[in-house]
């Protein structure tokens, strides 16, 4: 008997099977979601299971008969067709690089630079570490890689360094550098103090009322931060409230970008895509990945409908325990209404993004953001946030709507008081140096030049240039956001 199990294992039969087994459930699995979805006969299914249980014997045979090498199939010698005089060569075992140093502990220095002070936690990918950076004197996170000989796993762990790193706004995760220590590839990242929006959603954290001001701040961050990815041709394929993060200060971040790809059409470019795989989390992938289909960027979208939609009703839109049943619900069930609390706007903007066909869907995270905007900016009575709405409509060329409804606004705001200069040079009361002599501390200065350089992006690109530049370099809210509009003023 051992005699019998050593030969089918040195005739590659066990690797066969357990490879034919693995892409058959998957296959099985995409079969049952397209069954239920088209409603197709059940015999159908059953069939396709037969199928599958003949394929597994054809495998077992041609596995004993054959090996797949580079040239093709060649067939396998038995034991009597070795020749005795050929001595056999003495294989050397493969060598592993290390594993993750278990000497990082608090004290330790990593690559020279990153002295270690705690360990913040451990996932699936790795350990997180809090660390110092010794040269700029700041405090990071380090994302340390397990299992480095796992090559699929260590070019995830690439992945999510190179894209993320390529992306730059205040709602996204920064990385700061890539590194490699005794064969064990590192991430460092800006240190986040918070909780993810999955602890948030399910604790008190969140005001109970679902139209908040608060859950609609949160929805535009989410949407803005897609936008910069989508912008760069960047597809998450992965968003959910894990991989959301909300920081102490009330900014959201979006994580882990171990799943995202290209939005490309080369299909040959290198990624982590298999065709027919389906990839994202059971309540949160769309029906097209639930499909297997190519993910972009409305895909995107989806899984952010669900989020909002759960942060807004404080319950998934498409519940299931696997991929199987919450696939089959994106693909065919439609989510409860919102709570009557929800204002009517923003479930309409739900619902769109929620659309089972793609091309009825926001086609990316800007056009998205920009309904949100919208929404949440006509609601409030924040001066700033009316400045916003009249930039946005400027945008989508309703200049009179825009003039209009900030006109309106204005009458209400004392005219002595912090914006309302900026409120007047947006409807071309006041000139900029009246408006930046009106602004007495450094944050309504900061403001100033970042309001009025976006004021006159459109027509007066170089004094834009220096206005914006100019809250850059100050040390306020609006800072982030000014490199941001300098980066597109530049791509212009």
């Amino acid at each position: 008997m051992t005699g019998i199990f050593g030969e089918l294992r040195r005739r590659g039969v066990f690797g066969a099977l357990t490879a034919y087994g693995v892409a058959a459930a998957g296959a099985l699995q995409l079969a049952d979601i397209i069954v239920h979805d088209l409603d197709l006969p059940a015999w159908t299914l059953r069939a396709l299971i037969w199928a599958a249980a003949v394929g597994f014997a054809v495998t077992a045979v041609v596995s004993w008969s054959y090996d797949l090498t580079r040239r093709g199939f060649v067939r396998t010698q038995g034991p009597a067709d070795r020749s005795p005089q050929t001595p056999r060569r003495t294989t050397l075992p493969t060598p592993q690089p290390p594993p993750v140093p278990r000497e990082l502990v608090a004290g330790a220095v990593l690559a020279g630079r990153y002295r270690i002070e705690r360990e913040l936690g451990k996932g699936g990918m790795g350990r997180v570490l809090v660390a110092r950076d010794e040269k700029l004197g700041r405090r990071v996170a380090v994302k340390v890689v397990t299992a480095a000989h796992d090559p699929a796993r260590v070019r995830r762990f690439e992945q999510e360094a190179r894209t993320a790193g390529a992306l730059e706004h205040p709602n996204v995760l920064a990385v700061y550098d890539l590194g490699e220590q005794d064969g064990v590839p590192f991430l460092v990242t800006e240190l986040l103090e918070g909780h993810t929006l999955r602890t948030v959603i399910e604790g008190p954290r969140l005001p109970p009322a679902p139209g908040s001001a608060q859950v609609q701040g949160l929805a535009l961050q989410l949407a803005r931060g897609l936008a910069a990815a989508h912008a760069r041709g960047v597809v998450h394929r992965d968003l959910k409230p894990e991989n959301l993060f909300l920081t102490d200060d009330g900014r959201l971040k979006i994580l882990d970008f171990g799943l995202a790809r290209l939005s490309g059409n080369d299909e040959r470019a290198p990624g982590l895509t298999l065709t027919g795989a389906i990839f994202g989390s059971p309540g949160y992938l769309s029906p097209e990945q639930a499909r297997g289909e190519r993910a972009g960027a409305p895909s995107d979208v989806f899984s952010a409908g669900a989020v909002l939609y759960e942060m807004l009703s404080g319950k998934r839109a498409f519940p299931g325990a696997s991929l199987i049943e919450a696939g089959h619900a994106a693909l065919s069930a439609e989510p409860a209404p919102l709570p009557p609390g929800v204002p009517p706007a923003l479930a309409s903007v739900v619902a769109r993004a929620l659309e089972k066909d793609p091309s009825r869907r926001y086609q990316s995270g800007a056009e998205l953001a920009r309904a949100l905007a919208q929404e949440l900016l006509r609601r409030s009575r924040d001066p700033i946030a009316r400045l916003e709405l009249f930039l946005l409509q400027r945008r989508q060329g309703q200049l009179a709507q825009a003039t209009k409804e900030l006109r309106a606004f204005s009458s209400g705001v004392a005219a002595g008081e912090w914006p309302a200069p900026l409120l007047r040079a947006y409807l071309g009361e006041m000139k900029d140096d009246a408006v930046l002599a009106a602004a007495t501390d450094p944050d309504e200065q900061c403001d100033a030049y970042y309001y009025l350089g976006r004021l006159h992006a459109p027509d007066d690109a170089p004094l834009a240039r220096r206005q914006l530049l100019q809250a850059a370099n100050e040390d306020c809210d609006q800072a982030e956001f000014a490199r941001e509009e300098l980066q597109a003023l530049q791509s212009r």
